[in-house]
């Protein structure tokens, strides 16, 4: 094949040079991003799209987000590993959620009271942080309960020793239901002030109409279950926002055969 000509490679590095779409595009103003997070702290939308020609440019809103006072999470390969796989693993929120077992003053408020009385999943994991908080009073060693805990929610086949040690007998099978239990423990880190708000972003969002038909539909799935899950929780008291990033030119040919992607376009700041 033969070299690009000088003129080709000039044209292609002015595409990319910063500016050459700004007369066009512009990220949300930190005004707007700053309002939005500050929602989910209330009854707010936990749903956020970010519009942008290219990753490049839509970065710039990613890091005017990662300046306010909220922890933000970019899933990497979500398309690849799935949606949900991609946050729950993520090392940094666990390492903040370890302090939910060692901490002094352990609080729970209303309504997320009620549900973890009514039994259940939510019920035995908050049991067996209980109990971990217990052996750490006594001085015991925690750190393979903290260990069993993210294994029992990140593997659909965790150790049977660490089902015993937690003295719980079945994994979690369902995907929902793990990020049920890790949005449960992001609630509980919101309402013990060892976490803001946490914002999830899933950049790409258009890069689905390169996969085949069975991956995109599994992953529209998964993000909309990632989407109702966190306003399930924010009721409950969570502070969980969802960042949808995408190119609306690509994404414009399939916006109407898919909801997930009507809902993104109604939820860029300023349309």
């Amino acid at each position: 094949m033969a070299p690009p000509l000088a003129e080709d490679l000039e044209e292609f590095w002015e595409d990319l040079r910063p500016g050459t779409l700004k007369p066009r595009w512009r990220p949300p103003s930190r005004d707007a991003l700053r309002d939005w997070t500050a929602g989910l702290e209330t009854d707010g939308s936990r749903l956020l799209t970010i519009e942008g020609p290219s990753l490049v440019y839509r970065s710039e809103a990613y890091r005017q987000l990662q300046s306010l006072p909220v922890v933000v999470a970019i899933a990497d390969n979500w398309i690849g590993q799935t949606a949900t796989a991609s946050i729950i693993t993520r090392p940094a929120v666990w390492g903040r959620l370890q302090s939910l077992v060692r901490m002094d003053l352990f609080l729970v408020d209303e309504p997320l009271q009620s549900l973890l009385n009514e039994g259940g999943l939510p019920s035995q994991l908050f049991q067996a942080i209980w109990e971990a908080r217990f052996l750490s009073e006594e001085g015991q060693v925690v750190e393979h309960n903290i260990r069993a805990l993210m294994d029992w929610i990140v593997k659909p086949d965790p150790s049977i020793q660490f089902l015993k040690l937690l003295q719980i007998k079945k994994p979690v099978r369902s995907r929902y239901h793990r990020l049920e239990l890790f949005f449960l423990l992001l609630t509980l880190a919101k309402q013990n002030d060892i976490l803001g708000p946490v914002v999830f972003v899933f950049d790409g969002l258009d890069r689905l109409f390169d996969e085949t038909s069975n991956i995109r539909r599994a992953r529209m799935r998964e993000l909309s279950e990632v989407i109702a899950v966190a306003e399930k929780w924010g009721h409950l008291g969570a502070a969980i926002g969802v960042v949808l990033g995408l190119s609306k030119q690509r994404a414009a040919a399939a916006i109407n055969g898919y909801s997930l992607c009507r809902r993104a376009m109604r939820h860029i700041p300023g349309v």
